[in-house]
Formats: C-alpha cells, sequence, structure tokens
C-alpha cells in the first residue's frame, strides 16, 4: 500500500474508532453508535433521542441510509442496512445543517494543502452524491472558512493520512457550532470535482509543444492548416495566433522582424527547428543564435506546490517563455564546471541550467506545466541507473503535460547534462 497507511483507512471507516479518534483531539463527530441488530439500535436510539440518521457501515453512496422519526421507521431502515452491512450506525440527526467538503492533501513529510472546499447547495438530509455542489463555498464567513480549514489539516495530520482526502462537515446554520461528518482517505467524486474546477479556462494551450512530447521526431503541425481548421470549426485564441505568427515569418527574413515576434512564436510554444522550416534559409541552430542574440532564452520557474497558501521551497522547477526572471538564480562563474561554450549555454544562458540540475527533482521545458518527454525515455536507457529517469507522458484535467528530465540520485555530470540538453535544445 502506497501512501496511508492500511491502520490510517480502518481508523476512518470503521465509526466507533473514528469516533474515539476525532474526540481524542478536542473535535467533534455527530453522536452516534453502531449496532448489529435491530434490538441494539433501538437503545442506541432511545438514548440518542429520535428523529436519528441510520445508515449502513462500510458502504459507500449512502447505500441503505435514511431518517427514522419513530421506532418503527427505525425497524424498518435497521434491516434494510444490515442486509448489505454487518454495522448500522445509528447517528444525531442534523438534518437542515449546512454541508461541506474540503479536498486536503498531505506528504510523507507533514507539508499539507487544502485544494479547494465545497458547499452543498442542499442542506445536510440529502445526500451530496445527489446534490448540486459550488467550488469554492459561498455563505462561510472568514471566521467559519479558517476554522473549518484548520480542522480539516489536523485531522488529516491526527489519522497520518498521505495523500489526498475528502473531510465533510456539517455546520449549525444558526450557530458557530460543526461535526465532523466523516472523512475519505482516498480519491473521491469530490477530488474528480476538486481537480477540474475553477481555473481550466485560466490556462493557455499550446499545441505545438504537446504534439512534440507525444509523437517522437515530430516539430509540431505541419503546413495542412485547412485540415486543422476542418477540424476545429470553433478556431480558439490560440490557434488564431499562431496562424498570425507563421504567416508573419513565411518564407521572410525573420531577423528583419525582430525580437517581438521571435519572442511571440517561442511563447505560442513553436521551437527552434519549427521555426527554421517556416523561415526557410535558417537552420534550428542559427534560429537559437539569433534569439540568444536577442537576450530571447527560457525563465527557470519554481513550482509553487502549495498554491501561496504558505510559503513553498520546492525542488519541482520549469522553464518558460512566459516570464521575466528567474526564480532560480543562476550559479555564479566560480561555480560552474570548466566547459567551453555549449549548445546548451546559448539556448538557455550561462549557468541557468546547472543551477536548476543541481537542486530540481524535475527540470520541465515547456510553457506551464511539470511534464513528461519521450526524449527521456531514450536518455534513461542511455544512461541507466546513473541518474537520469523518466516518466511516460500523460494528460491532466485535458491539458497535456509538456517534456521534462527528471532526476534522480547523486548530482549529473557535466557530460550527462551536456548529452541531455544537446538533444533537447533544438526542440526547446
Amino acid at each position: 500500500v502506497l501512501g496511508t497507511q492500511i491502520n490510517a483507512i480502518l481508523a476512518t471507516e470503521d465509526r466507533k474508532i473514528f469516533k474515539e479518534r476525532v474526540e481524542s483531539i478536542g473535535e467533534r463527530v455527530a453522536e452516534s453508535d453502531c449496532a448489529e441488530s435491530v434490538a441494539e439500535a433501538r437503545a442506541i436510539a432511545k438514548r440518542i433521542g429520535y428523529p436519528v440518521l441510520v445508515r449502513a457501515a462500510f458502504a459507500l453512496g449512502g447505500l441503505g441510509s435514511g431518517f427514522a422519526a419513530n421506532e418503527a421507521e427505525l425497524d424498518v431502515l435497521c434491516n434494510r442496512a444490515l442486509v448489505n452491512s454487518p454495522q448500522v450506525i445509528v447517528d444525531e440527526c442534523l438534518r437542515g445543517w449546512k454541508e461541506l467538503e474540503y479536498e486536503v492533501m498531505r506528504d510523507a513529510q507533514d507539508n499539507c494543502l487544502v485544494v479547494c472546499n465545497m458547499e452543498n447547495l442542499d442542506p445536510m438530509g440529502i445526500h451530496t452524491g445527489e446534490s448540486i455542489v459550488v467550488a469554492p463555498s459561498q455563505t462561510l464567513s472568514n471566521d467559519e472558512y479558517h476554522k473549518l480549514r484548520d480542522t480539516a489539516i489536523k485531522v488529516i495530520r491526527h489519522f497520518g493520512i498521505v495523500g489526498e482526502a475528502n473531510i465533510q462537515y456539517a455546520l449549525d446554520p444558526n450557530s458557530n457550532s460543526y461535526r465532523i461528518v466523516e472523512v475519505n482517505p482516498r480519491l473521491s467524486r469530490s477530488s474528480a470535482l476538486a481537480s477540474k474546477a475553477g481555473y481550466t479556462d485560466e490556462i493557455s494551450p499550446a499545441l505545438s509543444p504537446a504534439l512534440r512530447m507525444v509523437n517522437e521526431g515530430s516539430v509540431g503541425f505541419d503546413e495542412t492548416w485547412s485540415l486543422l481548421l476542418h477540424g476545429a470549426p470553433r478556431c480558439t485564441d490560440y490557434v488564431k495566433k499562431l496562424l498570425g505568427a507563421v504567416e508573419a515569418m513565411d518564407h521572410g527574413d525573420i531577423s528583419k522582424a525582430g525580437p517581438v515576434l521571435m519572442r511571440r512564436v517561442k511563447q505560442l510554444g513553436m521551437c527552434d527547428r519549427q521555426i527554421a522550416n517556416y523561415v526557410g534559409d535558417l537552420t534550428a541552430s542559427e534560429v537559437m543564435n539569433l534569439r540568444a542574440s536577442w537576450g530571447i532564452r527560457p525563465c527557470v520557474k519554481q513550482v509553487d506546490t502549495l498554491a501561496a497558501e504558505f510559503p513553498a521551497q520546492t525542488n519541482y522547477l520549469y522553464l518558460t517563455y512566459v516570464g521575466n526572471e528567474h526564480d532560480v538564480p543562476p550559479l555564479r562563474q566560480e561555480k560552474l564546471a570548466p566547459h567551453k561554450d555549449s549548445l546548451y549555454d546559448t539556448a538557455f544562458g550561462k549557468g541557468v541550467l546547472e543551477q536548476a540540475f543541481s537542486r530540481a527533482n524535475a527540470l520541465c521545458l515547456g510553457l506551464y506545466h511539470i511534464g513528461v518527454e519521450y526524449e527521456c525515455i531514450k536518455l534513461e536507457l542511455s544512461y541507466g541507473a546513473s541518474g537520469i529517469f523518466a516518466v511516460v507522458p500523460k494528460t491532466a484535467a485535458g491539458h497535456v503535460f509538456k517534456r521534462s528530465i527528471v532526476l534522480s540520485g547523486p548530482p549529473v555530470s557535466q557530460t550527462m547534462l551536456s548529452t541531455a540538453c544537446t538533444r533537447l535544445a533544438a526542440r526547446v
């Protein structure tokens, strides 16, 4: 089992253990108890007081759950629930309270991040899977939001969850009282919503780097623009901008066009070899030297794994032309390994990659995201266990990830670094 330990999973699924663990850190769950027979359920309901919520233990999606206002309704619900589970849970009735969820992530070093919070439009009493959910919450005050957020982090740390977790709350709209309903130490439907809600329209697509990532030897789109547009009747702003840039430099003197056009096409994701093909009378190396003379080089940016919620110093870096300064400063001249002027110095700037490689887990060549490249697999085959390994291409939330070299183990040698960058530089 990777990440969360089995005993932590069991503690969140067993309602009796869960209640004891939550109350041990001063938090409250809905008053509840477990029963293995109808008679036990009657005794629990009498102690808690009607109405009560009855549901099957170890069941997903609210299977066999319902509200009982009296003993007769309790008997019906218990008999139904015990068919699907060896235990039935009798809970305090929180019908009418606000239902809220927080998506939380924690790593093995105890760094925690609240990905987002969500609010059900329907109050407690309607299963969250059957309700409309809004992210982020709309009716919480600032104090309520941060109180529940701090509680979510405290709970996930207490249970020792490593990875993603979902914590659900019931909040009394007439007071500051709240209850922890449950903790799901896994990916859930709420996780799927949190991974997609709210940001996808803020990220510009980059189609050419995506093609170079997937297809070995590809440098991007060929000149069959009519076929591309026929398959995409609603032309995106990205394609319109790319078409305009291609028309501006097609079989022309790009040196006369100046650095503005060069920077524009680099920001749109075109590699040096692709630019050379459209210009017609330059090689990829000459295009690279030309943009280097104009000072057009990618910036090294650091991935903020905590989304600006807390200061984060991570070893996850990527290269982008959409930026004005490095998050990681280049190494000083005296710290550079001795070597002749090389291809990657021209492509990226002296000292930039050495600094990035000296501390990076992932160096990414693309516009916005950490990503992968088939080229890295060939590097892995070439160097084996010497420090470079690759990750297979993936997509996330509909956005194709860019290429990267992922480093592990001891620092890579100058020769390995030079070879890796030589292979990739013309495709940046």
